[in-house]
């Protein structure tokens, strides 16, 4: 049998959560033998208070790094994990001075054995472990100082490893509201079935044979799969010598196309090199001849000008103006119009000497200047070099264009040819590949895959010799079990009838899981809940979570809990950790769910622990059997409850409204209204 031991008080220095009642920040929660509630509203540290009450004896290590799995594997660990950073500053995270001097010290005993734990709660780190009054002196390494911690409550669990006293917590110790609960999770109650009903020895050994399956097999699997690998690789190398002469023939036209293709791209490469080169030599060339033509274009421009200026010197201002504009712009300043044909036309009688403005031959004029041959000659001049500076920019753009078409053409026949040389390369890579590989290495594939062969069959023996062995621990663990669940079964109907109206039992049923991830099933004796349903006579086996409703859910887990602690502690007495019960149940199921907790309380001394929210304050009541039958019972309930209104740091909802929620604690505590307190 397992020991559960009755936690008699926790005390809590130095944390801000909770100043206490006079602001000591020195608070103490009695758990007296029976009934124990800590009562406030959301945000007040109820939820803070239990895990305290769970790192005291977990410590900084779970059966993963963030806490109790969601679903448990087939194999637990061998040892304890440690926690990750967010688990170990679960308390520190929460205070502003991070918990740095806070310091939690748990009191509790193990049948006549007390213990107390001490822990700084800004780590985890134990900082005192007493055992029957000694002083137990701890190592300063952590890791030793926590194994030596784990060996020794081992031992007072009377369970044969620490994570089995970590299981035992989740699964039977403590209620939170996450509910998973182990009656729905095949792995987890096999787990602590066998840690609740087997002896230490058989434990161990049955965990212990179990963790060999699951290494050997998990050993076979790799050096299986290492032999597949090798032996695809021989078969390939042998391949290939058979495909040889082919592959080579091949590969000799592949590498001759690619050779070519290669020296073809080299030479266009440097073709393209050469043009880019002529390219820019001819863009220089373009530049400049646009130079000269602008030149050359401006030089027309302006001897137009000089011409008619020397020429018709008494000419009008506003005549020159408006043939001036025509040569220069062809643009007429009278109406707008654009005036290319005029321009032609003016440029062609200064030239020859004609009036720009009535046509007058040169012997009809009578007001030139005696400049008109200089400027005739100047004015030829511009235009011819015009026409030759036009003449070389038009050859330029020519030659220009042709390169930069060529260019265009050879990059074409480049990125081309890269595409032949790129698929030619891998077609070869192909080949090479097939080709067959020296007779050293197709040796070395044979001696390995016969040594992997040699392996294999060694391990497959082993791991047989290892499941024969687990079969063996594991007959001897059903026996156990089974004799153990009639007793179950009956304390399980015993709590569900005061829980459900519904009928329900727990029967014991073969179940039938695989160890590792090869070979046959191994029958575990499993418990399903049964359920009557509405529409169909008899009970209906409700193996998953989602066969029955969320309270129903709980409500039967619950009963297993209880039942379980109750005959896996049949000669002594349990702790039993309870949050929010009032969770999910309507004013009749909570009256039915308080009786039937009160029942566990009474017997044997156990020690209940509750939290409760005040959203449904008659929880408490219930929990107390009603209404108070005289004052002296009612002094009796007060002592028993822990009000976290007046230890814990006030939220807003508290310093709003905590007159109200005081009073309807009381009420929920003396089992009666007080409404003549009010207001």
């Amino acid at each position: 049998m397992i020991v559960v031991p009755l936690f008699d008080n926790l005390r809590v220095k130095d944390y801000g959560l909770f100043p206490g009642a006079n602001n000591s920040y020195d608070v103490v929660l009695d758990f007296s033998k029976g009934l124990s509630v800590i009562a406030g509203v959301n945000g007040l540290g109820k939820t803070t208070l239990l895990q305290m009450l769970l790192r005291e004896l977990s410590g900084p290590y779970d059966i993963t790094g963030v806490g109790p799995p969601n679903s448990y594997e087939a194999i637990l660990p061998e040892k304890p994990v440690q926690l990750r950073r967010e688990g170990l500053s679960y308390f520190s995270q929460r205070v502003a001075d991070g918990a740095e001097n806070a310091i939690a010290t748990l009191y509790l005993s193990f049948k006549d054995t007390q213990v107390s734990i001490g822990r700084n709660l800004a780590n985890l780190d134990l900082i005192s472990f007493e055992v029957s009054g000694e002083q137990i002196e701890l190592p300063e390494n952590r890791e030793s100082k926590e194994t030596l911690f784990q060996e020794k409550i081992t031992s007072l669990f009377n369970l044969a490893s620490f994570v089995d006293v970590l299981l035992v917590l989740h699964n039977l110790v403590f209620l939170t509201e996450r509910r998973e609960g182990a009656l729905w999770d095949p792995n987890a109650q096999r787990h602590l079935l066998g840690a609740v009903f087997l002896d230490k020895d058989l434990a161990k050994s049955t965990a212990h044979a179990a963790r060999s399956v699951v290494s050997l097999d998990s050993q076979f699997r790799s050096t299986r799969q290492q032999h597949t690998k090798f032996s695809k690789q021989l078969d390939e190398a042998l391949i290939r010598e058979e495909a040889s002469p082919q592959v080579k023939a091949q590969l000799e036209a592949t590498e001759s196309a690619l050779s070519g293709s290669v020296e073809q791209l080299m030479q266009l490469e440097e073709e393209f090199e050469e043009l880019k080169e002529n390219q820019r030599e001819l863009r220089l060339v373009l530049e400049k001849a646009k130079l000269e033509n602008e030149s050359a274009s401006g030089a027309v421009e302006r001897a137009k000008y000089s011409s008619l200026m020397h020429i018709f010197p008494k000419m009008e201002d506003s005549a020159k103006l408006l043939i001036s504009r025509i040569l220069s712009e062809a643009e007429c300043l009278v109406c707008g119009a654009e005036a290319s044909a005029k321009k032609l036309e003016l440029e062609e009688l200064l030239i020859k000497g004609f009036c720009p403005a009535c046509g007058a031959d040169p012997e009809s004029q009578t007001e030139k200047a005696p400049a008109e041959k200089f400027e005739k000659a100047k004015m030829g001049k511009a235009r011819k070099s015009a026409a030759l500076a036009a003449s070389e920019l038009k050859k330029a753009h020519a030659q220009y264009d042709t390169v930069m078409k060529k260019c265009d053409e050879t990059l074409t026949s480049i990125l081309s040819l890269k595409t032949d040389v790129g698929g030619l390369s891998g077609t070869k890579d192909q080949l090479s590949a097939l080709l067959p590989d020296d007779s050293d290495y197709v040796k070395t594939l044979r001696k390995t895959v016969g040594g992997l062969s040699s392996a294999m069959n060694s391990e497959r023996a082993n791991l047989e010799n290892a499941r024969d062995e687990f079969s063996i621990e594991l007959a001897s663990a059903r026996v156990k079990i089974v004799d153990a669940s009639f007793n179950l079964s009956n304390k399980f109907s015993s709590y569900i009838k005061k829980m459900l109206v519904e009928d329900a039992s727990l029967n014991q049923q073969k179940g039938m899981a695989r160890v590792g991830q090869m070979g046959d099933l191994f029958e575990f004796p499993t418990f399903v809940a049964e359920m009557a349903a509405a529409d169909r006579p008899g009970l209906t086996p409700r193996i998953r979570p989602n066969d029955v409703s969320e309270s129903q859910r709980e409500l039967i887990d619950l009963a297993f809990r209880l039942a379980l602690t109750e005959v896996a502690t049949e000669t002594g007495h349990a702790t039993f950790i309870m949050e929010t019960p009032e969770a999910s149940l309507d004013g009749i199921a909570m009256a039915r769910v308080g009786a039937a907790l009160k029942e566990f309380y009474k017997q044997k001394d156990n020690c209940l622990i509750v939290t409760n929210n005040l959203t449904n304050a008659g929880m408490i009541s219930s929990l107390f059997g009603g209404k108070a039958s005289s004052d002296t019972e009612k002094n009796s309930r007060f002592e028993t409850v822990f009000n976290l209104l007046d230890h814990a740091a006030p939220n807003r909802a508290v310093l709003n409204s905590g007159n109200e929620y005081r009073l309807l604690l009381q009420e929920s505590i003396v089992g009666e209204s007080l409404d003549g307190k009010r207001g």
